[in-house]
C-alpha cells in the first residue's frame, strides 16, 4: 500500500523501456527543448534519450525513437505559439535538416515521425551538399520562430569548410523562414552565449576570418558579436587569422566552450583538452599545468533550462566514443561527475505524508516511519550496476525492517498504469519494537551505490538516533506487528494481542481501560469477551509474552470512535499503550448454515466449505451489519490451470443487483459439483463482495483434501494444491493458509536447500510475508489467524541446479486447543530445466546465447514454454542499438501456454555492422527476468582466386567488411558496415584474389556481355572461360582427389 501511495506521485508516460542504465549510444548533442526537458541525440543507435534536468542532474530519462531519423547528430528546438516545440535535427555527415514536433510538455509522443525540412529558396545547396557540422540556438527568442547559427561544409567548394550562417526556423512547421550568410566567417566549431546587456550573441569558435577554410587547414581562435537583428559586428571580431592569435590550433578540433571563465577545446582524436585563460588573443595554457580528460570526440555544451521560476545553466560534456555524459567544471582543472541521478529517496512519516528528506533525527521510542529508495529513470538498474550499502547497528536490528535489506536490483520507473514494484524498496523503522533497555546513540547511513561510467554514485539516507532508556512497557500487536489503529465493522469478530516488551526478569498484569473520550465505557467493554487478558484468572505476562483481547462487535452498533488504554509507566510513548478503535455501522455479511436458530445474534460464521463430486451444498448469507449492502455477489474463483465443473445458483446469484438489507437481509447459495470432478482434489475459494463491505473469500474443499492437514500451500502460478514443481527462472509465491480454525502463534518452517530460493519481500496486497527480513536464511516463524494467509516468495535462478530434485518444505506449529505439536510437509520437485527454452528452427535443443554475423545474417529465435502453466505477459526487449533489425515478434505482451511457442526474427543490415555484444531481455509476470547474450560477430571471410581465361575483360563484385574506425569511410553511413567491393576490370590471362564475406554471392561481370553468379567458398579457385555473350565460370580442383584440400573441397560442393 505504501508503494502504491508513493507511485501516485510519480509522473507517468508511455515509451519503450531501455535495458539497463539510461541508454547512451555515441551521444553527440544535448538539446534543451522546453522548461527542464532535454533531448540527448544517440547517433549510433538512432535513438533520443529524453530527460528532465533537476538541479543540474539528468533524471526521468526515457529512450525514445523518432521515425525517419538516421544517425541524429546535432539539434535545436524552436518554440511554437501553442506551447509545442519543433525540434530540428541534423544527421551525421549529411546535409539538410529533419523536423519533428513535441507535445506541450516538450516530450516526444509515441509514433512521432520526422519530416524533411525544405531548402530555403535563396539557399539551393542546403539539402544537397551543405553538410551540417554544427548548429546552435541563438539566445534571442521570437514568437513563432527561432534564430539559430549553423556551420556547414560544402563538398563542391573545399575552400568554404565551416561556412557560418544564421537561419530562422519556424516553431509551427518544419520550415526555414529566413537565412543570413556571414560571408567571410568560417567556424567548423563554435558556441553561443548571451553577452551582457542582452543585445548581442557572443560567438566563440575556431576557424578562419576571411581568406579560405578547408577540411585540413589550421584553425584560428575567434570571437565576435552578432546583433539582436542578426548583423555581424565586424569591428568586434577578434582573432581568426595567423596574424591575430598566439596559438594556432589543429584542424581536428571537435568542440569549444566557455566553462567557469575558462575556454576549453576538445579534439576528434584522443588528446588532452586545451585550455585558454584569455580568448582568442591569449596563448593556450601549458597542458602540464592543469588536469583534463584525454578523450576523443567530446562535445562541450552549456545548457540553460528552467524549472518553475528557477533558471539554471549547467555545463555538460558528451563523450561520444565512451558513451557517457558528465556534469563538468573548468575553473582550473577540467573535472566531470556523472550527469545522471539514478536513485531517489522519499521519507514517509505516516501513510500519506510524503516528503523528500535525506535524514531523520529520532529521539523518541515512539518514532516510526518508512524510507523509500526508488529508480528515477525508465530503465532498470541491474544487479551488477548497483551495490546495497545498508548495515544496521546490532542495537537497532529489531526495529528496522523492509525489502531494502535484501535489495539487489531495481526495475524501471513505473511507466503507464501498471508497474513493477521492484522499482523501489522500503526500509521501515519502528522503535516501539525495541526491547533492550540501555539508551541508544547511533548515527549511520543506509543506501545504495550505482556504478556509473564516471565512478560510484551514492544515494544515502542518514539515521541520527538518540533514544532514551527503553522502559518496560505493554503494547498492542496484531500478527506480531505493533498496532496503531483498529478499524472494525458492525458484526466483526477477532482479536488483538497485548505484548509485554522488556528484557528484565519481571512480570506485569495489564491494567486495561475502555474509553469513550476520557470516560470509561461499559458499552465498549461489553464487546470484548472475558477471556485472555480479561479472564478472571489471567496470568501476569513475562517479558515477550502476550495475552489476547477477543471481540465481537454487535450488528446494530453505531459509527463511533473509542480508545483502549494500557496505562504504561511515565516516559513510555503514549502511542505504545493507546489504541484508537473506530467502529463503523456499515454492512457486514457472514456465511452460515441455513439450519437451526437464524437470529442474527446467534449465527455462527462458516470459515470453510467441503463438497464432493456429484454433491450439493446450501450456504446462507446474512447481513448482520447496520447498513444495507448493494450489488451483493458470490462467485467461485476458477484456478488458472484447469476448470472446476461447479455450478452456483440460488437467490444470492440470480439477481445481479441484489440488495442485502441491514440487520437480517439474507440470500441462499446452492453449490453443485458435477460428477466429472471426481479426479479433482484441492481447496479453492468462493469470493464474496458487495458495495460498502470488505470483500473476502471462503475456502471450499473439493473431494478429499487431507483432513490431517491444517495448512494449505498453493503455488501462485498454478492455483493448485499439492506437490509443487519448479523450473529454472520460475518466479512467484506460495500462499500458506491456516485452515485449522484456530490461531497459530508459533508457525515455523524449514527447507533443506543448499541454495535458498525463498526471499523476503514484505507485506503487500493485504497479505503478510511468511518470512521476516531478519529471520535465518532457511527458517521462518510467524503468526497466522484462522483463514489468514502468508506468502512465501520464490525465484529460481536460471543457473540453479538442485542436487536432490525432490525435497520437502517442513511446517511445525502447536494446536492451540490441545497443545499438541503438529508437523506437516509439502513436496517440491526441481526440474533443473529452464522454464523458457530458447532455440532456433534448425537446432531443437536449447542454447544460452544467440550468435550472428553477416555471413548468415538472419535467424529466428524460438521461445518455448516448458512449464505446466501459462507464462503471463511475456515480453522481449532488445538493446536500443538493435532497433530496426528485429521483426515478426510474436512474443510481445502475450500469455504463452504450456508447450506453446513464440518467436522473433533477427535480420542483420549490411549498412550497420553493429558488431558487439548485446542482449535479449525476457520478462514475464511469473518468470525471473533474464537476459540472453546476443553476439554480433565480425563475419567470417572467404578467400577465392578467380582466373580470367576467356575472351573478355571482367570484374568481380563481392561483399567486404569496412571497419570505418575514423568515421570517414564513404562506404558507410556511420560506424562499421558491409558493402560491395569490386576487383576492377582485368583481362585474360590475369587473375584476381578476393577476400569477402563468407556465404555471399560472387558476381562476375563480362564487359559488354552477360554476368555469372557463384557462391563464395573459402580456398576455392574459379576459372572463367568462353566468350563475352556465353561466359562460363566454374570452381576447379587441383587435379588430385585430396578432399581435405580447400580447393578440392570447394569443387566437391560446387561441381561442374
Amino acid at each position: 500500500m505504501r508503494l502504491q501511495i508513493f507511485t501516485c506521485s510519480v509522473v507517468l508516460s508511455l515509451t519503450t523501456p531501455a535495458m539497463a542504465l539510461p541508454t547512451l549510444s555515441e551521444p553527440n548533442d544535448i538539446v534543451p527543448v522546453y522548461q527542464n526537458i532535454v533531448e540527448i541525440l544517440n547517433t549510433k543507435d538512432n535513438s533520443i534519450l529524453e530527460c528532465a534536468v533537476i538541479e543540474g542532474k539528468l533524471q526521468d530519462c526515457q529512450s525514445k525513437n523518432v521515425a525517419g531519423l538516421d544517425a541524429p547528430y546535432r539539434a535545436v528546438a524552436a518554440a511554437g505559439t501553442t506551447q509545442t516545440q519543433m525540434v530540428y535535427v541534423a544527421e551525421k555527415g549529411e546535409a539538410g535538416l529533419f523536423g519533428f514536433q513535441t507535445g506541450k510538455d516538450g516530450r516526444i509522443a509515441l509514433d512521432t515521425a520526422a519530416t524533411d525540412v525544405p531548402a530555403f529558396p535563396y539557399d539551393p545547396y542546403f539539402n544537397k551538399e551543405g553538410q551540417i557540422l554544427d548548429i546552435r540556438r541563438s539566445s534571442f527568442n521570437h514568437s513563432g520562430y527561432q534564430n539559430v547559427y549553423v556551420s556547414r561544409g560544402f563538398l563542391g567548394d573545399p575552400t568554404s569548410y565551416g561556412k557560418f550562417s544564421r537561419l530562422s526556423l519556424s516553431g509551427e512547421q518544419a520550415k526555414i523562414t529566413n537565412l543570413t550568410d556571414y560571408g567571410g566567417v568560417f567556424l567548423p566549431v563554435f558556441s553561443v552565449t548571451q553577452s551582457e546587456g542582452n543585445e548581442f550573441d557572443d560567438i566563440i569558435g575556431a576557424g578562419q576570418y576571411w581568406g579560405y577554410s578547408s577540411l585540413t587547414s589550421p584553425r584560428y581562435p575567434l570571437s565576435g558579436l552578432i546583433k539582436k537583428n542578426g548583423l555581424f559586428k565586424e569591428k568586434n571580431v577578434s582573432g581568426g587569422s595567423a596574424k591575430t592569435v598566439k596559438t594556432i590550433l589543429d584542424p581536428d578540433i571537435a568542440s569549444i566552450a566557455q566553462f567557469n571563465d575558462k575556454y576549453w577545446i576538445t579534439y576528434k582524436s584522443q588528446r588532452k583538452f586545451t585550455r585558454f585563460d584569455t580568448f582568442p588573443s591569449g596563448a593556450a595554457v601549458d597542458e602540464n599545468s592543469y588536469d583534463a580528460p584525454n578523450n576523443s570526440n567530446v562535445e562541450l555544451k552549456s545548457v540553460q533550462t528552467r524549472t518553475g521560476d528557477k533558471t539554471e545553466v549547467n555545463n555538460y560534456a558528451l563523450f561520444a566514443d565512451d558513451n557517457k555524459i558528465g556534469n563538468c567544471t573548468g575553473e582550473s582543472d577540467f573535472e566531470c561527475t556523472d550527469a545522471f541521478r539514478y536513485l531517489g529517496i522519499n521519507a514517509l512519516f505516516d501513510d500519506t505524508d510524503i516528503s523528500d528528506k535525506s535524514s531523520v533525527n529520532a529521539t523518541s521510542l515512539g518514532d516510526q516511519g518508512v524510507i523509500i529508495f526508488y529508480n528515477l529513470n525508465y530503465s532498470p538498474i541491474n544487479a551488477s550496476e548497483v551495490t546495497r550499502q545498508i548495515t544496521i547497528p546490532e542495537s537497532l536490528k529489531s526495529a528496522i525492517k523492509g525489502s531494502c535489506l535484501s535489495k539487489v536490483d531495481f526495475a524501471e520507473k513505473p511507466n503507464g498504469n501498471s508497474y513493477d514494484e521492484n522499482f523501489a524498496c522500503e526500509l521501515f523503522y519502528d522503535f516501539r519494537e525495541l526491547s533492550n533497555t540501555p539508551p541508544i546513540n547511533e548515527s549511520f547511513d543506509v543506501g545504495f551505490v550505482v556504478h556509473g561510467p564516471f565512478g560510484d554514485v551514492p544515494t544515502t539516507f542518514t539515521f541520527n538516533v538518540d533514544l532514551p532508556t527503553n522502559i518496560p512497557h505493554l503494547q498492542f500487536e496484531h500478527n506480531g506487528t505493533a498496532l496503531d489503529q483498529l478499524n472494525l465493522n458492525a458484526g466483526d469478530t477477532g482479536f488483538v494481542d497485548v505484548a509485554y516488551i522488556s528484557d528484565q526478569s519481571d512480570t506485569i498484569s495489564p491494567n486495561i481501560s475502555f474509553l469513550n473520550g476520557t470516560d470509561n465505557s461499559s458499552l465498549f467493554r461489553s464487546y470484548f469477551t472475558d477471556t485472555g487478558c480479561l479472564s478472571s484468572n489471567a496470568q501476569p505476562l513475562k517479558p515477550g509474552e502476550k495475552c489476547t483481547l477477543s471481540y465481537h462487535i454487535p450488528a446494530n452498533v453505531n459509527s463511533v470512535n473509542y480508545t483502549i488504554n494500557l496505562h504504561n509507566p511515565d516516559g513510555v510513548p503514549a502511542d505504545a499503550g493507546v489504541l484508537p478503535v473506530a467502529l463503523s455501522s456499515q454492512g457486514n455479511i457472514i456465511a452460515h448454515s441455513p439450519y437451526g436458530n437464524q437470529s442474527i445474534e446467534h449465527l455462527s460464521s462458516l470459515h470453510w466449505l467441503n463438497i464432493h463430486s456429484g454433491g450439493t451444498e446450501i450456504v446462507r448469507f446474512t447481513n448482520v451489519g447496520a447498513a444495507a449492502v448493494h450489488n451483493f455477489d458470490v462467485y467461485f474463483v476458477q484456478p488458472k490451470d484447469k476448470h472446476i465443473p461447479i455450478l452456483l445458483s440460488g437467490s444470492c446469484v440470480d439477481d445481479p443487483t441484489l440488495v442485502m438489507e441491514a440487520l437480517g437481509g439474507q440470500c441462499d447459495l446452492v453449490i453443485k459439483l458435477n460428477t466429472s470432478a471426481s479426479n479433482i482434489s484441492g481447496r479453492f475459494s468462493l469470493y464474496v463482495l458487495g458495495n460498502a463491505i470488505n470483500s473476502y473469500s471462503i475456502p471450499i474443499t473439493i473431494n478429499d483434501f487431507p483432513h490431517d492437514k491444517g495448512l494449505a500451500v498453493v503455488d501462485s502460478n498454478t492455483g493448485a494444491l499439492g506437490k509443487i514443481e519448479l523450473n529454472q527462472m520460475a518466479n512467484g509465491y506460495l500462499t500458506l493458509t491456516n485452515y485449522t480454525g484456530y490461531p497459530i502463534t508459533d508457525l515455523s518452517m524449514s527447507f533443506p536447500l543448499k541454495l535458498a530460493i525463498f526471499y523476503y519481500v514484505g507485506d503487500k496486497d493485504n497479505t503478510i510475508d511468511c518470512l521476516s527480513d531478519n529471520s535465518p536464511n532457511q527458517t521462518m516463524i510467524t503468526t497466522l489467524a484462522p483463514l489468514a494467509s502468508c506468502r512465501l516468495y520464490y525465484h529460481v535462478p536460471s543457473s540453479f541446479s538442485a542436487e536432490l530434485q525432490d525435497q520437502e518444505l517442513n511446517f511445525h506449529y502447536t494446536d492451540t486447543n490441545s497443545s499438541i505439536e503438529k508437523h506437516e510437509e509439502e513436496s517440491i520437485h526441481f526440474t533443473n530445466q529452464p522454464a523458457l527454452r530458447v532455440s532456433e528452427p534448425s537446432v531443437d535443443s536449447s542454447f544460452s546465447s544467440v550468435n550472428l554475423d553477416a555471413s548468415v545474417p538472419q535467424t529466428t529465435v524460438i521461445f518455448t514454454n516448458e512449464l505446466n502453466y501459462n507464462i503471463n505477459n511475456l515480453s522481449l526487449s532488445f538493446d536500443s542499438a538493435l532497433n530496426g533489425i528485429t521483426s515478426k515478434n510474436s512474443c510481445q505482451n502475450k500469455p504463452l501456454g504450456s508447450s506453446e511457442t513464440c518467436s522473433v526474427t533477427i535480420t542483420l543490415d549490411d549498412k550497420k555492422a553493429l558488431i558487439g555484444k548485446y542482449h535479449i531481455g525476457m520478462k514475464a509476470d511469473n518468470l525471473e527476468t533474464k537476459s540472453i547474450p546476443l553476439n554480433i560477430n565480425t563475419a567470417q571471410t572467404d578467400t577465392v582466386e578467380i582466373d580470367n581465361r576467356g575472351g573478355y575483360s571482367m570484374s568481380i563484385d563481392y561483399t567486404k567488411y569496412y571497419p570505418n574506425t575514423d568515421g570517414k569511410d564513404s562506404h558507410c553511413q556511420s560506424g562499421a558496415c558491409y558493402a560491395l567491393a569490386s576487383t576492377g576490370w582485368f583481362t585474360n590471362p590475369f587473375n584476381s584474389t578476393i577476400t569477402g564475406v563468407s556465404g555471399r554471392k560472387l558476381m562476375m561481370y563480362m564487359m559488354a556481355g552477360t554476368s555469372v553468379q557463384l557462391p563464395s567458398c573459402d580456398g576455392g579457385k574459379i576459372v572463367c572461360t568462353g566468350t563475352t555473350l556465353t561466359p562460363s565460370c566454374k570452381y576447379v580442383g587441383d587435379g588430385t582427389n585430396n578432399l581435405g584440400d580447400a580447393q578440392n573441397h570447394c569443387l566437391q560442393y560446387n561441381p561442374k
